[in-house]
């Protein structure tokens, strides 16, 4: 796979906000190992963390050109103290990386594929007690799937007045005028 990493102005056919350096730095930094991971293990948690990042929220403002293949950069953003943000925001790259990590501590997934029993079902639980036998499965009161929370990589975003909320339903913002 062919790392190709955002910038500002948008680059075409993008597919990272970081790169391989910039996760062990960040990490190093954190006194956080990631010795057990080779390059390109990294590499494509770099990848799937900006997948996962880009489908986790709704941003405020848009993206610059309708054909960027990420998220960001984005016109229009304000960050919490209203300050237009421009680029690729720091945020955005460090929330990357610590999505990447969980990503490779999760066994190469952020989002689980939810438990089913055989007839599609999503299952919250499962009991099964041996003697005398007896089987008890608990169903989840909805049809839909809750993305897992990582509070830190989240919270990156949601702190900076980015994220206009997660994608279930929500409403993106509008372009504001702001003084």
């Amino acid at each position: 796979m062919a790392l190709v990493v955002q910038t500002f102005p948008q680059t075409a056919g993008a597919n990272s906000y970081g790169d391989v350096a910039g996760f062990k730095a960040h990490h190093d930094l954190r006194l956080q190992s990631y010795t057990a991971y080779t390059d390109p293990q990294i590499l494509a948690a770099v990848v799937a963390a900006t997948e996962y990042l880009d489908m986790r929220f709704a941003y405020n403002g848009w993206k610059t050109f309708a054909e960027q293949t990420t998220e960001f950069p984005r016109n229009d953003l304000y960050n919490a103290r209203g300050d237009l943000v421009q680029g690729v925001p720091t945020q955005v790259v460090k929330a990357t990386y610590e999505y990447a990590i969980r990503w490779l501590r999760n066994g190469f997934t952020l989002v689980p594929d939810p438990e089913q029993d055989a007839s599609g079902r999503s299952l919250k639980a499962t009991q099964v007690d041996v003697g005398p036998i007896s089987e008890r499965k608990e169903y989840s009161e909805f049809g839909g799937y809750k993305l897992p929370e990582y509070p830190y990589p989240d919270n990156l975003l949601k702190a900076q007045g980015f994220v206009a909320s997660g994608k279930s339903g929500g409403i993106r913002s509008l372009p504001t005028a702001r003084g």
